[in-house]
């Protein structure tokens, strides 16, 4: 007798156990969903996405087919399904721990099913992350059909069939996944080319080619030959592709945007008005005396990042929680003073050759084409390519004396660089290196320009989340360890090039001037990114943004 007692209760719980996620909850199993209580549900985690039915339910069918998805779904934790009872729902304050949209309403005392989606940590403010009360959101689930299904994976984020196998979407996208491009595997990490240089200084290497040595005349700003500096002659950063020929939607889809890979298009907008049209004397008087935001700098770097030690704090204070959540609650990311002023102002300013020692760098830099220089846009053109295949949200043009060096980042948009006046240089970083470099948050600092004269007193109650602490140019392994094992890629384009510079690539930009004029221009359009992220967050995986999955069965 105690022995079949025993197999009874073993099968039982072959049945029960697929749907506990602890001992401690003691709902009941009907039709093979458990009936979880509401002070059950509230202790379960946020990173899984469930389908309740209540109880009793409204609509037959839709139970039986969320029955038989929880025993064909079975297979996937990321997606879980219990039972609510309506009693339960409504006296114990359902609507103060799940927002259902639309709200819900009874008939004949059923009730429907629901999706409650996994939370998407806020990380955009570390303040909200940490006093955010909980709360899951909810949508109703459609009437029974086949658009159930799809219904389910739209909310959870799966891409499975009726049957619980994967879609033939999903299969496309696992198969993308692993065809990402990224220069991990290259050898010629931070740490080799720190060992290679004999030198912590690799700036010179970025961005002259050689090395410096340990003397130390060698670690002044000047390439002389007393600083005895020496050719790079022995290893050279890994290359970005370059085409000679603009290729079809069919061959940048599947190749590059598809692959997330960067690539160079050499001379693919020599032909735009812009060239001609954009010179120094026609910006001048067409654009004079529009008013425009321009950033300026005591320094050619824009938006590094140092110690907080060398800003005034005396009347500001870091709240404890955030602090704790910072992982280098030490350093600040300077933003560049902001000054509005006339477009012929900044031109003149950007034309000074003088090495005053207050002389202010000035960077027009992300500023609007359609908002403060109506008519430029007439004069460039979207990459034949892309044009009504990706979501265009800016055009922006960029302007500097050509000295300019843009500190380690990344952007959430596709973006193509095109290079009008000068050249830039990009040392990039793929995004899976996201962790060697330490994305998270940093608290930010501005500097204040009076008088002619920069002052480090505004610490800034926010944070960037797209900056890296690591100085690439003088990594301090010490402090960022994991830095050692980042690969660099080297993309330099020149008038009349385009990059294509795919979503979540770190970047740092050096610009050089035109041999013609004191000045460098550059124009670059941001698309709507084919794969996501959230961020800061180095762990997180990218994702196809859903608004392109008709790419997918297409190219």
């Amino acid at each position: 007798m105690s022995c079949l007692y025993f197999r009874i209760m073993s099968i039982m719980i072959w049945l029960i156990a697929p749907f506990c996620i602890t001992c401690l909850f003691t709902g009941v199993v009907f039709g093979h969903i458990l009936t979880l209580s509401l002070s059950d549900f509230s202790m379960l985690s946020h990173q899984i996405c469930f389908v309740v039915i209540f109880d009793p339910p409204c609509d037959s069918s839709l139970f039986e087919l969320a029955a038989n998805l929880s025993q064909a779904w079975k297979h996937v934790p990321s997606i879980q399904f219990y039972r609510f009872t309506l009693d339960d729902y409504m006296q114990n304050g359902g609507s103060d721990i799940i927002d259902i949209d639309p709200p819900l309403t009874l008939v004949e005392n059923c009730g429907p099913a629901i999706v409650i989606p996994k939370m998407v940590k806020d990380r955009t403010c570390l303040m909200h992350s940490i006093n955010k009360v909980e709360k899951r959101s909810a949508k109703i689930v459609p009437n029974a059909g086949e658009n159930v299904v799809d219904f389910i994976n739209n909310m959870c984020g799966t891409f499975l069939t009726k049957n619980g196998d994967l879609s033939a979407t999903g299969k496309r996208i696992e198969a993308l996944k692993k065809n990402l491009h990224n220069v991990e595997s290259k050898k010629v990490t931070l740490h080799e080319l720190n060992r290679q240089c004999a030198s912590p200084d690799l700036k010179y290497f970025f961005y002259n080619g050689i090395c410096r040595t340990v003397q130390e005349n060698c670690y002044k700003d000047n390439l002389s030959s007393e600083c005895a500096t020496k050719e790079n002659n022995f290893f050279s950063l890994e290359q970005c592709e370059e085409m000679d020929k603009l290729p079809n939607k069919q061959q940048f889809i599947s190749e590059y945007l598809f692959r997330s890979k960067p690539v160079i298009f050499r001379k693919a907008v020599h032909h735009w008005p812009a060239f001609r049209k954009w010179t120094w004397d026609f910006l001048m008087q067409s654009y004079g005396d529009v008013t425009v935001h321009v950033k300026l700098s005591p320094t050619v770097e824009f938006e590094g990042v140092e110690s907080q030690t060398l800003w005034n704090s005396a009347n500001f204070t870091i709240p404890t929680a955030i602090k704790q959540a910072l992982d280098n609650p030490d350093l600040v990311t300077v933003r560049p003073a902001g000054v509005e002023m006339k477009f012929k102002d900044f031109l003149n300013l950007i034309n000074e050759t003088t090495n005053a020692a207050n002389k202010a760098f000035a960077y027009l830099e992300y500023t609007s084409m359609r908002s403060y220089f109506a008519g430029l846009e007439n004069d460039v053109n979207e990459m034949p390519f892309v044009k009504n295949t990706l979501n265009l949200n800016h055009l922006n043009i960029w302007m500097s004396d050509g000295s300019t060096l843009g500190k380690l980042h990344f952007d959430e948009y596709d973006n193509f660089l095109c290079q009008i006046r000068g050249k830039k240089q990009l040392i990039l970083f793929d995004p899976h290196q996201s962790s060697s470099l330490y994305e998270g948050h940093i608290l930010e600092a501005m500097f204040s320009y009076r008088n002619g004269t920069f002052y480090r007193d505004r610490l800034l109650k926010s944070t960037s989340m797209t900056m890296s602490p690591v100085d690439i140019t003088l990594p301090d392994f010490e402090k960022f360890p994991f830095a050692k094992n980042a690969v660099p890629l080297n993309c330099t384009i020149s008038e009349g090039d385009v990059l294509f510079l795919p979503s979540f690539w770190w970047h740092e930009v050096q610009s050089y001037p035109s041999e013609v004029e004191h000045q460098n221009i550059a124009v670059n359009f941001w698309y709507e990114p084919f794969w996501k992220k959230e961020f800061p967050c180095r762990l997180c995986e990218l994702s196809v943004n859903r608004n392109y999955f008709h790419l997918l069965s297409t190219y």
